[in-house]
């Protein structure tokens, strides 16, 4: 009974299994039932589509297409978006249609009919540099260095990121100059000297930087791979601590891209987990590192082959780590075979290295075939690393030379333009200088003709004989100078007739017809003949606002305003040239 209890366990466990299986294939036979639709709908809009708007359409068409299965259906269409963008003369389109077709074609190391994707990339390199397409330029030319990388051609990439950095440079492009320290940093670390490769990395960071600030999300990419490759860096070289605070940052920003796109980025936060999972290892926090396991397991279906690669061997380096000898056997198995399938190259290289150390460590290779084996591989890795090694330090070399150099010209340019800076001020200078004197002297002339004019005013002769109305003016001015009426604010016509014992329109007349001014005029030209005594004298030390009081004048505005309609120059200036 027991037996048949257990048999019925194991088939409803078996009928469970089915059904999950089925619901999986039935969800991605609709994803892949939608995806085509998607497609087909594209292709029949861009029949009747015309000028622009076909352009994107087929730009919508080579997304839908970018990750199918069916590679020459892919091809096909992007072939077609190239066509038409050369029917429309569009550069723009052209330029992200070839850049689209060269990518597609690194991805999958695929040759076309007419040529190699080896030529096709440099028949793209050429086009984007002649129109200065420099976003496209250096977009295509770094994933061909990666490629180069990829399959342990060092020596290629390194030239690759040397001309990078030049070009770079001369077209005054940070991000192209950021794309060649980053390889340089990336090719260093590659070759276990992560310690040098620190700078570099450092120098990609600032040079990425302000892509940041750019309106575009997905430009700021660059920066967050070199922050990914830095923190590997470190890490290689023990600096875990100085990782967290970087992964604290990097996982703010990839908060913001899932909010711009609207979906969660799973290779974002893989890279992310990644590095916590390896920083938490070399901390020897494994606990803390299986939760991140946990966690990338829970999303490991949408990984791409090349991290999927990197997962694979932490996860052998964490059972090595943690002891767990038996299952790191059984799983380094899985591993080879996964790189023997989509990488090859460096990657299945170092993973039958560490199968080789795992055997001889658990007793099935004996030391002497496992020595022999590990004086070839270190034989094979000391020959590339010293040859990587000579080229690194030969543009290190270089690239501090080139600092150096640069950092010349940019002093000798501040120099420059601190002299032409300093001569300007010295030119004002002199300009202003030459232009002060000839106002004072300008002012002193003034101030030595407003004063001969006061004092021929008070000493002007009579006609002969003297009319009544000059009789009568002569009788105001002695007045005037003895009793100093018009210092007074509230001085009028009607009190001054009555000390001369005279009527109104006597006066004003009298005034009229000796000095032409009516009486409030003339009453203030007294007043200023005052302020201008008072002005001119050096041992008179009162504000200009006592002097405006003391002639009379109610405020200092109204009597800047009277003396410099009449002398044509200010108080101040007259008392600085008196």
């Amino acid at each position: 009974m027991f037996r048949k209890r257990k048999y019925r366990d194991n088939q409803s466990k078996i009928m469970i299994l089915m059904v999950l299986v089925g619901m999986f294939f039935m969800v991605s036979g609709q994803k892949a039932f939608d995806k085509q639709k998607e497609v087909d709908s594209l292709c029949n809009v861009i029949k009747t589509a015309k000028g622009i708007k076909k352009l994107e359409n087929y730009k919508e068409l080579m997304n839908a297409t970018a990750y199918n299965p069916d590679i020459e259906a892919s091809y096909k269409y992007i072939d077609e978006y190239i066509a038409e963008t050369k029917k429309q003369k569009n550069i723009e389109h052209e330029i992200k249609a070839r850049a689209a077709k060269v990518q597609m074609l690194f991805k999958h190391h695929h040759h076309t009919e007419n040529c190699t994707f080896e030529t096709e990339y440099e028949r793209f390199m050429k086009f984007a540099y002649q129109h200065k397409a420099w976003d496209y330029y250096f977009e295509v030319w770094h994933q061909y260095v990666y490629f180069l990388i990829e399959e342990n051609k060092y020596s290629d990439a390194f030239l690759e990121a040397q001309k990078m950095y030049k070009i770079g440079q001369s077209e005054n492009n940070y991000v192209g100059v950021g794309y060649a320290c980053f390889f340089t940093g990336l090719i260093y670390a590659n070759n276990d000297f992560a310690d040098k490769a620190l700078p570099f990395y450092a120098e990609a960071i600032q040079h990425f930087h302000p892509l940041i600030k750019e309106s575009n999300v997905l430009k700021s990419f660059p920066l967050w791979v070199t922050y990914a490759e830095y923190i590997y860096a470190l890490q290689k070289v023990g600096k875990y601590e100085q990782t967290l605070p970087l992964i604290a940052e990097w996982e703010k920003e990839q908060q913001k891209r899932d909010q711009w796109r609207k979906y969660k980025e799973y290779i974002g936060w893989f890279n992310i987990d990644h590095k916590k999972i390896i920083t938490y290892m070399g901390l020897k926090q494994f606990d803390k590192a299986q939760q991140y396991f946990d966690t990338i397991d829970a999303y490991i279906d949408y990984i791409n082959d090349h991290n999927m690669s990197s997962y694979m061997g932490t996860k052998l380096d964490f059972y090595m780590q943690t002891g767990q000898t038996q299952k790191a056997l059984k799983y380094v198995d899985s591993v080879i075979a996964f790189e023997t399938q989509y990488h090859g190259g460096s990657h299945l290289y170092n993973r039958k290295k560490e199968k080789a150390i795992l055997l001889r460590n658990t007793g099935y290779v004996d030391t002497a075939t496992f020595d022999m084996l590990l004086d070839y591989m270190n034989y094979t890795d000391k020959f590339e690393k010293e040859k990587t090694a000579e080229q690194l330090n030969l543009f290190n070399t270089e690239y501090q030379v080139d600092r150096i150099t640069l950092e010349k010209k940019r002093n000798l340019l501040l120099f420059i333009a601190a002299a032409v800076i300093a001569g300007l001020l010295l030119l004002l200078l002199v300009v202003y200088f030459l232009y002060s004197r000839k106002i004072h002297r300008k002012n002193r002339a003034i101030v030595a003709q407003i004063l001969e004019q006061n004092q021929q005013a008070k000493q002007k002769l009579h006609h002969s004989p003297p009319t009544k109305e000059q009789l009568l003016f002569d009788k105001l001015e002695k007045y005037m100078q003895q009793s100093q009426s018009y210092l007074t604010e509230n001085v009028n016509i009607s009190d001054i007739s009555r000390q001369l014992a005279t009527n109104e329109k006597y006066l004003q007349n009298a005034i009229k017809e000796c000095v032409n001014m009516t009486f409030a005029v003339y009453i203030n030209t007294l007043r200023l003949q005052f302020a201008c005594s008072m002005l001119s004298n050096p041992n008179n030390q009162a504000t200009i606002d006592s002097i405006a009081l003391d002639s009379g004048f109610g405020n200092r505005v109204h009597f800047h305003r009277l003396f410099v309609q009449k002398y044509g120059i200010s108080p101040g200036e007259f008392r600085k040239n008196s």
